[in-house]
C-alpha cells in the first residue's frame, strides 16, 4: 500500500469511496469540489488516498478544522475504506499518516465520528487511543405519511402576534436580506450544544456556502419575521432544507431561534412549513441530526414523527503539546 496526496483528478474516486461506505451521507464529486473551492483559506484541510501497487484506490483519509468551532490546534479526521479492503491495515495506515502530518500543526485534540453499529470502526478508534465524547442522533421523517392536521393553526396563531413565516423566495427584494439572514444564523447557532465554543464566521462564508450552495432551495429556506414600528423586518428564527432536484430525500440544515423569541413554537411552525413544501414536491424523506443533549430540538422532531436511526458516536483523542 502507498499513500499519496489528493489531486484534482480524484474527485470521482473519492465520491465513489464515500458512497460505498455510506450511500446516505456521501457527497457527489461536484459537491466535494464546491466545498473544497469555498473553504475558508485559514482552515487547514488535507486529503490523502491509499492505493495498492497497481494504483487502485483502497481508501481516503482527511484532516480538517471547523469554521464554526475554530481552534488552530484542534482537528477532525475522517477515514473511509472500501468494504472489500477492510481489516487489511488500510485504515490504520491512513490514520497513522494523518496523525504524523498533524504533528506539523501541533495538534492538541483530534476528533472522529462513526456510527454506533459499526463495531469495527469503534474498536479501531478505541485501539488508536480515542474515547467517546458524546452522541448525536440521525432521525428520518416519512414526508408523504406526515399528518399536518395538529399543526395547521400554528401559523395563524403566530400571525396574531405579528409573526409571519416567509421563505427566501418570498423575501426577494428585501433590503440587506443576505446580511440579515447571516446575522440570524449566527445568533441562532451560538447556543447549539458543542464541546468547543462557538466561532462566528464571516458574512462572505455564509453567502457563498449557504446562499450559493448547489443544494440551496429558496422556497425551503424559511424564516420567521416581525414588522417593527419603523416598518423594518426583524428576523426571529430560521429553518432550512437542503435538496438536489431529483433526489428522494432532503436534509434539514440549521433550525434555531433568537433567545428572546424562544418558547413560542416558532421553530416547530417553520419545520412544519418546510415539511409541507417537501410533501408538495414529492420528496420521500427528510433527514436531520441532533446532539443527544439538544433535548428541545429532539423533542420537536419526535413530536413531528421523525424516527431515530443508529446514533453517531463522536470520539476525541487528546495530545500533550510538545515544548
Amino acid at each position: 500500500m502507498q499513500i499519496r496526496g489528493f489531486t484534482e483528478n480524484d474527485y470521482e474516486t473519492v465520491a465513489n469511496i464515500e458512497k460505498s461506505v455510506n450511500p446516505d451521507l456521501a457527497d457527489s464529486a461536484d459537491e466535494l469540489r464546491f466545498y473544497d473551492e469555498t473553504r475558508d483559506k485559514h482552515l487547514v484541510f488535507k486529503r490523502f488516498l491509499a492505493e495498492d501497487a497497481g494504483g487502485n484506490a483502497l481508501g481516503v483519509g482527511t484532516f480538517s478544522q471547523s469554521a464554526e468551532r475554530y481552534h488552530p490546534n484542534k482537528f477532525f479526521v475522517d477515514i473511509n475504506v472500501l468494504p472489500e479492503h477492510r481489516q487489511q491495515g488500510v485504515g490504520r495506515g491512513l490514520l497513522e499518516h494523518l496523525l504524523t502530518k498533524l504533528e506539523d500543526y501541533q495538534a492538541v485534540t483530534v476528533r472522529a465520528v462513526t456510527r454506533v453499529d459499526w463495531t469495527h470502526s469503534i474498536q479501531f478508534l478505541e485501539q488508536a487511543g480515542f474515547s467517546e465524547e458524546y452522541r448525536a442522533w440521525e432521525s428520518r421523517l416519512d414526508v408523504q405519511a406526515f399528518d399536518a392536521s395538529p399543526y395547521l393553526q400554528l401559523e395563524e396563531q403566530l400571525k396574531l402576534e405579528g409573526i409571519e413565516l416567509k421563505s427566501f423566495a418570498d423575501l426577494t427584494g428585501t433590503p440587506n436580506l443576505a446580511q440579515e439572514l447571516w446575522r440570524l444564523d449566527m445568533d441562532a447557532s451560538r447556543d447549539m450544544p458543542d464541546p468547543e465554543p462557538f466561532t462566528e464566521t464571516s458574512f462572505e462564508r455564509f453567502e457563498t456556502r449557504a446562499l450559493r450552495n448547489p443544494d440551496f432551495v429558496p422556497e425551503a429556506f424559511v424564516v420567521a419575521v416581525k414588522t417593527g414600528d419603523d416598518q423594518k423586518l426583524e428576523f426571529l428564527s430560521e429553518s432550512t432544507l437542503w435538496w438536489s432536484e431529483g433526489k428522494i430525500e432532503a436534509w434539514n440544515g440549521s433550525t434555531g431561534t433568537r433567545r428572546e423569541w424562544r418558547g413560542k413554537q416558532i421553530a416547530l411552525a417553520l419545520k412544519v412549513k418546510n415539511i409541507l413544501w417537501a410533501k408538495k414536491m414529492g420528496i420521500a424523506q427528510i433527514n436531520t441530526f441532533n446532539d443527544d443533549v439538544n433535548r428541545p430540538m429532539l423533542a420537536i422532531n419526535e413530536k413531528l414523527g421523525f424516527v431515530k436511526q443508529p446514533a453517531w458516536v463522536h470520539f476525541v483523542r487528546h495530545f500533550e503539546r510538545k515544548s
